[in-house]
């Protein structure tokens, strides 16, 4: 795993200039004809991105992704013993198998939780199928987690293009 510090202007160029070739390829899921791919888009208020994590394409429809919290605490709690890995991987696969992620480049998802460990809030962007699914299945998934530090977190999974054809 590793673990790397990405401002958020340096995220929304990442994204904008690896959407731009992705979508130039018709390469995601979906009808190309449809326009470029769905993707999440950076807000002022969003924590500092300070986990990473890679997934190859053989191993899963999940490229990768990036966590940050504020407090960083609760970033670190997602990350202890892999959490945020796995689960990401998991859920990304099942809403896969559902057909939810067509024609989808990446998916935020952006979280409150209270003291105690209670999900006050779980937003998914951009809005539509993927982030509904995304969303639902990571709710379930942090039911069963041990409670988290308050706190507010955001998670961007970006997904691999859809492999021949």
């Amino acid at each position: 795993m590793r673990t790397s510090k990405i401002l958020p202007a340096k995220l929304s160029a990442v994204l904008t200039i690896g959407g731009l070739v992705l979508a130039s390829t018709g390469c995601f899921d979906g009808d190309a004809s449809s326009g470029p791919p769905q993707r999440a888009m950076p807000r002022k208020a969003d924590p500092e991105l300070t986990h990473s994590w890679q997934v190859p394409p053989d191993k899963s429809v999940l490229g990768g992704a990036d966590l940050g919290s504020d407090p960083p605490a609760l970033a670190d709690a997602l990350m202890s013993s892999g959490a945020a890995p796995s689960i990401t991987h998991r859920i990304s696969l099942a809403c896969a198998e559902k057909g939810a992620l067509a024609h989808t480049a990446t998916v935020a998802l952006r979280l409150s939780i209270a003291e105690g460990g209670t999900v006050t809030s779980l937003e998914g962007d951009p809005a539509g199928a993927a982030a509904t699914c995304i969303a639902d299945a990571f709710r379930e998934e942090l039911a069963k987690l041990y409670p988290l530090p308050a706190g507010a977190a955001l998670l961007v999974l970006r997904f691999h293009p859809r492999q021949g054809g």
